[in-house]
């Protein structure tokens, strides 16, 4: 017989009360809070207006008045037969007074067809037995107005390249540069030849903005030598020495180089009348053959600038991407405005439209308010320019819509997966299981580096003793074998190298330092010595020359350029001299050959220069140490004296005690013809 409950009915009201009370209050509270906590903002972008903007709204059309009468379907009829793709966009409409034109046709019966156009005036020379309509359709559609038309259609079906100008900016920095191959001081009358260049900035104010500086560098060497002087058109593209010459510019604005290079020797440039040379978005070089006089400063004057100007003007006018053709300037400039109108509200357009379907096809992604109201802002300046067919209204709609689809929080956040809700409550629902994965996974994370350890360290113990390497010899028996593939070779080139590997854990400094090698492997060195004192001179005269020690009048031979930097390896100076070095240091400096304490270059002790001039930096290399011991010249003695000196200073860079160590592994030895052999690198 089952036992009734002793639980009253009243302790059962109150269990299933707090039972739907808490059923309640998750659903209630905790289910709105899921949905707070997890939702995203997406701003209502106005879609229908990107996705139906027609880029034929873009209508251009040219009012055009002719002195004589023309049928405005034959020309009409002329332009569609060229160009039907842009019917809509392009038009010429024919006005009956010259004041409602913008462009005028003057015309005149001649016995040659000529065409001549003189700011918006188009002249007309035609022969009277030709139809006059049939000669305005080939005067405007094949010539005045080709360009022009041809980028329009090209930016219409997606074909357009910019070829060398540059995208198009509200502002460009031109930077004016003259650079020398030597160190000769120059000056340059810049500011009075720029007053003239101004003047096509002048021109071009109603579409882009200009900032202008200037710089002159000495010292500016080219990237290789010209056989016969001359500068093929295969090697302008590597003319500039980029890895030398300072032309970098941080600014957030486009950069126009303009460089006047003026070289040692006469350089001329393949198929140039000019001299000179354009690079695709980068800028325009002209090589100036000058002789620079050797004992005074050198002035560019305004009237040499001047023309030099002029090939400026006209790189710029193609760097910014003015027409060319037989046209006007002017008539170039209006070309140039309805090109880049058409080109900035295309390119906003399809920015935008690339921003709608981004947010479509990612539903989670979110969309900040900053993004709708740049859309809103590019919108509002498209129209403007559509109507006011203004450049800047249609710079700021590109600028709006690069805003918009780079939105910065749009861009960070990026979009907010389904999965990343749950991973919002996670921790809630589980704290525990969590906890523990994490703990499981760091925990298989270690086992592995440990592995890994344990693999590396095994494979270096074996790099650790060089009598298991099958290639293993003693120093003489290898040194031996070397000279024997050296036979029959100069001295200078076979040279015998020793290849040290090094292991060491992360954090561990790298090796190196100065070895004061017994016997120097013979290399070029020229030092010069600055000094007054007798003494000195006595003792080093016989090793660096009498020509190359002196006091003031060697300072004066570099001041006058009778010696150049690049004579020498090595300059050093006495304490008495170093006041005296002011005056060389602009010249001694760029080499790295100037005179300094720190360096150890300016010092009374004879040794020290001594010192330097046979000594060479040994300097650790990812995981290997490179260093000369000598050539197949050299005696056993000798290799190993010096080999025993790299070794001293190695070692004596390991700290036993460090917490992060260092070892050494197998030292090979070689030569030019020689394989490597496995050597015993501790020399005692």
């Amino acid at each position: 017989m089952s036992k009734e409950s002793k639980e009253s009915s009243n302790i059962t009201s109150i269990r299933d009360f707090i039972t739907v009370i808490v059923i309640t209050f998750v659903v209630g509270l905790g289910y709105p809070l899921f949905l707070f906590t997890t939702s995203i903002h997406r701003a209502d972008l106005p879609v229908n207006d990107i996705n139906n903007f027609d880029s034929q709204t873009i209508a251009y059309k040219i009012p055009i008045y002719s002195d004589k009468p023309l049928n405005h379907n034959v020309i009409q009829s002329g332009f569609e037969e060229r160009y039907p793709e842009l019917s809509q966009e392009w038009q010429i409409e024919l006005v009956d007074k010259p004041i409602d034109a913008k462009y005028q046709i003057h015309s005149k019966e001649s016995p040659d067809n000529k065409l001549q156009t003189s700011e918006r005036d188009i002249f007309i020379d035609f022969k009277s037995q030709e139809d006059y309509n049939v000669q305005v359709n080939s005067v405007l559609f094949d010539q005045v107005f080709k360009d022009e038309l041809d980028t329009l259609k090209a930016l219409k079906l997606d074909q357009y390249s910019l070829g060398v100008a540059f995208p198009y900016s509200p502002q460009y920095n031109l930077v004016f540069s003259l650079f020398t191959e030597n160190g000769k001081s120059i000056n340059w009358e810049i500011d009075e030849a720029l007053n003239q260049f101004k003047s096509a900035l002048t021109f071009l104010k109603n579409i882009t903005s200009f900032t202008i500086s200037t710089q002159i560098q000495y010292y500016s060497s080219l990237t290789k030598s010209y056989k016969d002087n001359i500068i093929l058109e295969d090697d302008l593209k590597t003319f500039i020495n980029f890895n030398d010459w300072n032309l970098e510019n941080y600014d957030m604005n486009p950069t126009i180089n303009f460089l006047i290079y003026i070289p040692d020797n006469t350089l001329t440039i393949e198929n140039s009348k000019t001299n000179s040379f354009l690079i695709s978005k980068w800028g325009g070089i002209k090589v100036l053959n000058k002789n620079l006089p050797k004992m005074s400063n050198s002035k560019l004057l305004k009237d040499e600038l001047m023309p030099i100007m002029n090939i400026f003007t006209n790189q710029l006018f193609k760097l910014i991407g003015l027409p060319e053709g037989p046209q006007s300037s002017q008539i170039q400039l209006d070309s140039l405005e309805r090109i880049l109108i058409y080109k900035n509200i295309k390119n906003s357009i399809n920015n935008l439209k690339s921003l709608v379907k981004l947010s479509e096809s990612l539903k989670d992604i979110a969309v900040p308010e900053e993004t709708k109201e740049e859309v809103i802002k590019c919108l509002n300046n498209i129209k403007l320019a559509v109507e006011h067919k203004s450049v800047e209204y249609s710079a700021l709609a590109e600028q709006a819509s690069n805003k918009a689809f780079f939105e910065k929080e749009m861009v960070q956040q990026a979009y907010f997966p389904s999965e990343h809700k749950l991973a919002v409550f996670l921790p809630l629902l589980g704290p525990i299981v969590h906890t523990k994965e994490i703990k499981t996974q760091l925990q298989r994370e270690k086992d592995k580096q440990k592995k890994r350890k344990l693999r590396q360290e095994l494979k270096f113990k074996s790099l650790e003793n060089p009598i298991e390497h099958p290639l293993h010899m003693p120093i003489a028996e290898a040194l031996n074998t070397i000279r024997s593939f050296e036979v029959g070779k100069p001295a200078d080139k076979s040279t015998i190298t020793c290849h040290l590997y090094v292991r060491q854990e992360q954090g561990a400094h790298p090796i190196s330092g100065t070895v004061d090698i017994p016997f120097p492997v013979n290399k070029k060195t020229k030092p010069l010595i600055f000094t007054t004192q007798q003494s000195m001179i006595s003792e080093l005269e016989p090793l660096v020359g009498a020509e190359n020690i002196g006091g003031k009048e060697l300072i004066d031979k570099f001041v006058n350029q009778e010696l150049l930097p690049s004579d020498f390896t090595h300059v050093f100076a006495t304490s008495e001299m170093e006041n005296q070095l002011k005056s060389v240091a602009r010249i001694l400096g760029p080499a790295g050959l100037q005179p300094t304490k720190k360096k150890g270059t300016v010092t009374d002790d004879i040794n020290t220069i001594t010192n330097i001039l046979r000594s060479f930096q040994i300097k650790q290399k990812d995981s290997h140490i490179t260093f000369t011991v000598g050539n197949s010249t050299f005696s056993d003695f000798q290799i190993m004296s010096n080999l025993k000196a790299v070794s001293d200073v190695i070692f004596s860079q390991i700290d036993p005690k460090a917490s992060k160590k260092t070892r050494l592994g197998y030292c090979f030895i070689t030569s030019a013809n020689s394989p490597g052999l496995v050597i015993d690198f501790k020399q005692e």
